[in-house]
């Protein structure tokens, strides 16, 4: 190869942008996806919150009917694991509802297992009576709490796809993604995925 070609490929080379990113541009780009992300939740979580107290709903109340007309009754502390909600705020707004008349609560026994003693064979053998598995909440909607939500879901579901138009659809399916992602505890993965999109995995 000539000198003026030797030349001319290490030009090019050095107008190349580096694809290597420093610790602390790394940092600094974690911090303010971070930061991107918690901000457009606050500003929607706000206009929805608004929203909803119109109905006297907070979020979480909307939440729990909604899950409850889609998916049926359910055992109060899955809906607390499902929200990654504690079981005392999940049992307030549970509360709150019933009182209201929109959800009814009641009282099971979920079946035996090995742990409560006497579904081993052995050990039931001695026991004077069978032990009844742990005692449990199943939450579900009165006829009431049925009308008012089915009112309710379309409307907020209207406001939600109104804020949400920003986005396209396929983009709207990605936030989604790397939100569970994130959600899943996979953050480095999801801030990757998060700033290439926005172009901005290039050295600082």
């Amino acid at each position: 190869m000539g000198c003026g070609k030797r030349k001319s490929v290490e030009n090019r080379r050095k107008r190349q942008p580096s694809r290597y990113i420093s610790v602390r541009g790394r940092t600094n780009r974690a911090v303010a996806g971070y930061v991107d992300l918690l901000e457009a939740a606050e500003q929607l979580k706000e206009r929805m919150t608004r929203q909803l107290g119109s109905y006297y709903l907070t979020m979480l109340e909307f939440r729990l009917l909604a899950s409850i007309l889609h998916d049926g009754p359910q055992y109060q502390i899955a809906i607390s694991h499902r929200f990654r909600c504690s079981k005392q705020n999940i049992g307030r707004a549970v509360e709150s509802l019933r009182e209201r008349g929109y959800l009814r609560r009641k009282m099971s026994a979920l079946p035996t297992t090995p742990s409560d003693g006497w579904a081993n064979p052995e050990r039931a053998a001695t026991m004077k009576r069978p032990v009844r598995g742990r005692r449990i909440a199943i939450v579900r909607l009165t006829p009431q709490g049925r009308e008012f939500i089915k009112y309710v879901y379309p409307k907020h579901a209207k406001v939600v796809k109104s804020v949400m138009r920003v986005l396209d659809g396929r983009e709207q399916l990605t936030l989604s993604r790397l939100c569970l992602k994130l959600k899943e505890g996979d953050a480095v993965k999801m801030l990757k995925e998060l700033l290439v999109r926005r172009g901005w995995d290039r050295q600082d």
